[in-house]
């Protein structure tokens, strides 16, 4: 565990921060009575802070697994951080500006806004893709049951993908319903 807390460090690093930012919006949500659409404004940066902290500590494993891809790895570790340092600034400064970060084109700085946060979801998506490349190429050495349900959550994770491209497109969560 030590080694992997040192070879994955800035992804480990990164979920740390977004973990005690988690609780910081928690906090937030408990004393600021500011409402967007019938919540505290801070549930959403919330949900986000704590599922990109199991998001990168996860990805950070996994990249740990593929030995011999110490480049690999590091390159794709710092446009994570990258990306969810650029997503995090939208899905907390819109509610900080008494808005919603998501399905919100209202003005052009929303939109903006909100089309910056899809490529950088894109870009994501990306580089799960080439993880999953990887996984399907590299000699992992882990038990066959065990590499090839990593490989099919990743496949899961790109479906995934897709539908929330599908959800954008039509600038809501709700798909084919009102």
């Amino acid at each position: 565990m030590r080694d992997l807390l040192e070879r994955q460090r800035p992804l480990v690093i990164a979920g740390v921060v977004s973990l005690v930012l988690g609780f910081v919006t928690l906090v937030l949500s408990l004393v600021d009575p500011t409402e967007i659409l019938g919540i505290s404004r801070w549930i959403k940066p919330m949900k986000f802070f704590f599922s990109i902290a199991i998001y990168v500590w996860t990805i950070a494993i996994l990249l740990d697994q593929l030995k011999g891809e110490e480049r690999f790895a590091k390159v794709i570790s710092w446009l994570l951080i990258l990306i969810f340092i650029v997503e995090q600034a939208g899905v907390v400064g819109q509610p900080l500006r008494g808005t919603t970060s998501h399905f919100n084109v209202k003005t052009a700085f929303d939109g903006g806004v909100y089309a910056m946060m899809g490529l950088l979801i894109v870009l994501n998506s990306v580089l799960v893709v080439a993880i999953t490349y990887k996984y399907f190429r590299a000699k992992i050495e882990l038990p066959s049951a065990v590499l090839w349900s990593i490989r099919l959550g990743l496949l899961i994770f790109l479906v995934g993908s897709v539908q929330g491209g599908y959800m954008s497109a039509q600038i809501g969560h709700t798909v084919g319903a009102a």
